[in-house]
């Protein structure tokens, strides 16, 4: 009877390590799975199995993926589908037209309703003067918009004080954000969307400032912070290109009630 007994173990630990695999109405598994599961039972006996066979089917692989639809997982859970369109339902009670699947600080999903990220830039408590003669660089203003990862809408609405002892006095000057990589060089931030080396201009907005009286600069543009940090983003202005005989000179940086720059999260 004993003798039995080490049969049967025997047997049994042979027959776990040489069936390792299950498949559930398929004879093919691949090397890289433990559970296959074929639900139309349409897998061929041999040769390969393609996509347009296995669009049906479950699979679980040796390192722990689930794949549906794929018997090639690339990720914990993996979906796939031959046909366009929703693949995947979530039915909480919470959900409704138009909301979007967020994330709690534990990483559980709920359907909740848009909620814009709004984010407003911080003026200095002091106004940095930018002279007529500033032609052919950009100077920081004091004014920052810190962004987490994203991409982001920003809108910029700032009235700013011009000073000349003329009235007829113009300048035509551009704006442009830096970050902490090129605030040294007083340089625009490649996180500028449409940002190209071949056209620099795609980088800059522009204002015209008036002598006697306040200037305004209204611009908007998307910026994308790629990194996994919070940038802190520089408002420069300079370049001017100036009509007239007497010094004109920008004072901008300084809050006002009617400056703004606010940013809105859009991806």
């Amino acid at each position: 009877m004993r003798h039995l007994y080490y049969i049967f173990i025997f047997l049994l630990v042979i027959n776990t390590s040489l069936y390792g695999q299950i498949g559930i109405n398929t004879e093919q598994i691949s090397n890289n799975l433990i559970l296959h599961i074929d639900p139309k039972a349409n897998n061929d006996t041999s040769g390969s199995l393609t996509s347009g066979i296995t669009d049906d089917d479950i699979v679980v692989s040796k390192d722990g993926k689930v794949g549906i639809g794929t018997i090639t997982p690339q990720a914990k859970f993996h979906l796939e589908s031959l046909t366009t369109g929703s693949i995947l339902r979530i039915d909480d009670g919470a959900q409704q037209v138009n909301r979007i699947l967020y994330s709690d600080n534990t990483g559980k999903g709920l359907w909740k309703d848009y909620t814009p990220i709004a984010i407003l830039g911080q003026f200095s408590t002091v106004n940095t003067s930018i002279p007529h003669t500033t032609s052919s660089i950009f100077v920081n203003t004091g004014i920052t918009l810190d962004l987490p990862p994203g991409r982001w809408l920003v809108l910029v609405t700032i009235i700013f004080d011009v000073v000349s002892t003329g009235t007829t006095e113009r300048a035509w000057f551009k704006s442009t954000f830096a970050d902490s990589s090129t605030l040294g060089t007083l340089s625009s931030t490649s996180d500028i969307e449409d940002y190209s080396t071949s056209t620099t201009e795609k980088r800059y907005f522009s204002g015209l400032a008036w002598a006697g009286g306040v200037g305004n600069l209204v611009a908007n543009l998307t910026i994308k912070n790629d990194s996994n940090t919070t940038k802190q983003y520089n408002l420069l202005l300079g370049k001017l290109d100036y009509a007239g005989s007497i010094p004109l000179t920008i004072n901008i940086g300084m809050s006002n009630n009617f400056s703004n720059i606010t940013a809105f999260r859009i991806k």
